[in-house]
């Protein structure tokens, strides 16, 4: 029976090529983009999971209240409380990322790229791949090095490095590390990625070796590092009891520290409320992007049948003899569902091909790096699979009950009452796939509106024709800074230039607290910034009140300048000659985002910055001279400085990365809303194409009764117009509630634009008439003698 079943599929995609091949690109597209779409969620969502351990590996959070700040950062201090008072835990260990380290390489130190420091219990928690070495005395004093087999290639190429020395600077100290053993790379969706590991104890000498952090062992609020744990069994609850109670023991409220458990598969989709934590991934997207496969997905099903209620009538008598000779309905059903699993069978190949050879260019454009290779990974393959099985099985839903109801005796007759209802049913699901690209393209639209809204609004400061140096392994002295004021006023396409702890825009910041005047016993946290003389003036900042720092006067070192927010949170009708902790106010300027506009301004107290304290410097450039200059004082800086790491970025790039996560979200959904469009199109195009051969004898007889082309074509057209408008009103309030959901992660709000919704609406109705027009003229065409003879 099942081969009866392919025999008939076959005969009848053979009898109906036309629509075999509409179905054939509109579901391999369909299934491409679900591929590409799954395979981002599958390795969203498998973060961490080639753990062995990995329901028991927990990493460790502390709240701060005192700032409302949430972070993954926890103090040195805390591991040996933790190992000491909570039973619970099996093994622990910190890391500490070394983002100063450099490594000797010829005759001269470079950046040695995401080493750790760490405990040797960090193997007993974690999995790892040992390829040279031993693991057992791994990290179990100071000079010891563990390495990827990615490092070991870079600087030992072709050989086994085990023995080998590497010397490492870490700030003003060098370490001669010997490498005790070569792992593999930890796979891309790890949360937690290094390119080296050493002893913890290297990290605790670096921060003990720094004035504001030599209490590195005792301080709770000297937060620099990360803790993760094993327990001894899947039962946080048993941590969170035990440590609570040391925190009540410890007076740790008191300090408004608080520190809980997050599972280690939560990390890369669920930190999203973590201030430090670096780039991770975003659960909503995950939500979004797999609505987007589904409607997607609905869209190409939909297309198959549409196009096989287009062509039903021509196979009604099939129908019709095999109930009369005892066809169950059944068995009609499961022919029909055989076709189109058989046909999304055949697809499958051709949408796999499609994103095998479309994937590299995916990443680059989204910046992803996406895998697709089903015969590695079965996840991919079980996956793929599904979703084949899924669009076969709705794609043929349809058609198969409704020809398996289908009454003989009027099969025979081709008298059917319900024809009406099949059309209405027919133009609902082309109604739908208009909807789906219409708010898919109104979507887009508006989050482009959005970001360009948020990159052209006056934020209080002027960044124009700017960029900022970092500067690493640099301590600035009276002198130093004597010199690094000459290296860029000598530089004639610098125009100015302004010092700081770090430059805007900035997501970085620091944060204090002072007593509330009016209340003492509460405290008012506000963020601190270190800056020159002419930071206000290069970045056109307005004094509302009092006068900016004067480099004349040694005693503004002693003084603060406030914002407006400063002024409005503490009290103060009169800034002027007030004190915040102990400092004097002489002015107050206005408020200014330095962050990103996800966040209001905060209340901010800025201060003049110590020569040894300069961590950044904001160039502004003459126009049009931003390389020669940057290019400029980065050599100059490192000719004067030779073991200083420079870093010059562009304010442009800053602000771009600040809303990456917008503007690669705006470039997936336009991606996708262009396939949903072509997917839909090919569909409105098959059934245009059916619908004009069904309507031959009534074109014939409009044409003998003096119908003209135009008459003809717009009798056509009108439908498929009256479907935009539809789509576009229903589409439209739902885009507007997700845009304005989706708006609220900013303080600034593009309005609602009636242009994009008029650009969409034209958008929409431009490319669904186009698609129906070439059939609608071939068929205004025709001579209505061969017309009247059509069926």
């Amino acid at each position: 029976m099942f081969r009866h079943y392919i025999t008939t599929a076959l005969r009848n995609i053979k009898k109906n090529k036309t629509s075999f091949f509409i179905n054939l690109i509109g579901l391999s597209l369909g299934l491409a983009s679900a591929f590409i779409i799954s395979s981002y969620v599958l390795k969203e969502t498998s973060y961490d999971k080639f753990h062995s351990n990995k329901d028991r590996i927990y990493r460790v959070i502390g709240d701060n209240n005192e700032v409302g700040w949430s972070s993954p950062g926890v103090p040195y201090i805390i591991k040996e409380n933790i190992d000491q008072y909570v039973p619970a835990v099996e093994k622990s260990c910190l890391t500490n990322y070394l983002y100063m380290a450099k490594v000797k390489q010829g005759e001269e130190f470079v950046p040695f790229r995401r080493l750790h420091a760490t405990n040797k219990e960090f193997f007993d928690i974690f999995d790892y791949n040992l390829i040279y070495g031993n693991l057992d005395e791994a990290l179990s004093n100071q000079n010891s090095l563990i390495i990827t087999k990615t490092t070991a290639d870079k600087y030992f190429p072709n050989e086994n490095p085990v023995g080998k020395i590497m010397e490492v600077s870490i700030g003003p100290k060098t370490f001669h590390l010997k490498i005790d053993a070569v792992i593999e790379d930890y796979p891309p969706n790890s949360s937690f990625k290094f390119n080296a590991l050493c002893h913890y104890d290297i990290a605790l000498n670096y921060y003990e070796s720094q004035p504001w952090s030599a209490n590195f062992r005792n301080e709770w609020h000297l937060n620099f590092s990360r803790m993760y744990i094993l327990l001894k069994e899947k039962n946080p609850g048993l941590f969170q009891e035990a440590w609570n109670l040391f925190e009540e023991n410890n007076n740790l409220s008191k300090q408004n520290l608080h520190y809980y458990l997050q599972p280690l598969t939560d990390i890369h989709l669920n930190s999203a409320h973590l201030v430090n934590d670096g780039t991770r991934g975003n659960k909503n997207n995950i939500y979004l992007f797999s609505s987007i496969a589904f409607f997607i997905l609905i869209v190409a099903a939909f297309n198959y049948i549409i196009l096989s209620i287009s062509i039903s009538k021509m196979r009604y008598k099939e129908i019709g003899i095999k109930k009369i000779i005892g066809s169950h309905g059944s068995l009609i059903k499961k022919q029909f569902f055989t076709e189109s699993i058989l046909i999304t069978l055949i697809a499958f190949p051709v949408a796999y091909l499609f994103t095998v050879l479309g994937i590299d260019y995916i990443n680059q454009f989204f910046n992803l790096s996406l895998e697709i290779n089903i015969l590695k990974n079965i996840n991919q393959l079980i996956t793929f699979l599904l979703l084949l099985i899924v669009l076969g099985l709705i794609s043929g839903s349809y058609i198969a009950f409704y020809a398996s109801r289908l009454n003989p005796l009027e099969i025979i007759k081709f008298k059917f009452e319900n024809q009406n209802k099949k059309a209405r049913f027919q133009y609902i699901m082309l109604l739908f796939q208009i909807m789906v690209f219409t708010g898919l393209t109104g979507a887009s639209l508006s989050i482009y509106n959005q970001i360009r809204f948020i990159k052209n609004i006056d934020t209080g400061i002027n960044l124009k024709n700017k960029f900022v140096v970092n500067l690493d392994d640099i301590t600035l002295n009276q002198t130093s800074y004597q010199k690094l004021h000459k290296v860029i006023r000598d530089i004639p396409e610098i125009k100015n230039f302004a010092t700081g702890v770090y430059m805007p825009p900035e997501n970085s910041r620091q944060v204090q607290s002072a007593p509330d005047p009016n209340n003492p016993a509460k405290n008012i946290i506000y963020e601190s910034e270190f800056i020159s003389h002419n930071y206000f003036n290069f970045f056109d900042i307005k004094c509302i009140k009092g006068r900016l720092f004067n480099p004349a006067l040694q005693t503004d070192s002693s003084k603060i300048i406030i914002n407006e927010k400063a002024s409005k949170v503490f009290g103060f009708k009169e800034p002027i000659g007030e004190k915040i902790n102990g400092m004097e106010i002489i002015g107050m300027v206005n408020d200014y985002h330095t962050h990103s506009l996800h966040e209001e301004t905060a209340p901010t107290i800025y201060g003049l910055i110590p020569h040894k304290y300069i961590f950044a410097i904001g160039i502004e450039y003459h126009p049009g001279l931003a390389n020669i200059s940057a290019n400029k004082i980065k050599k100059g800086i490192q000719q004067l400085f030779p073991e200083a790491g420079v870093n010059v970025t562009f304010v442009e790039d800053k602000i771009n990365a600040m809303y990456s996560d917008e503007n690669n979200l705006n470039k997936i959904i336009s991606f996708f809303s262009l396939f949903a469009i072509i997917i839909a199109l090919i569909g409105i195009f098959g059934q245009s194409l059916f619908a004009v051969k069904q309507q031959f004898k009534e074109i014939g007889i409009r044409k003998v009764n003096g119908a003209t082309t135009k008459d003809i074509v717009y009798h056509f057209l009108k439908k498929y117009f009256i479907l935009c408008v539809i789509a576009n009103i229903i589409s439209w309030p739902v885009v507007y509630i997700i845009v304005n959901n989706w708006q609220d992660r900013f303080i600034y709000k593009s309005p609602v634009n009636i242009w994009i919704i008029l650009i969409t609406f034209f958008i929409t109705v431009l490319i669904v008439l186009a698609s129906v027009l070439t059939n609608a003229w071939k068929a205004s065409k025709t001579n209505p003698v061969h017309v009247l003879q059509y069926e």
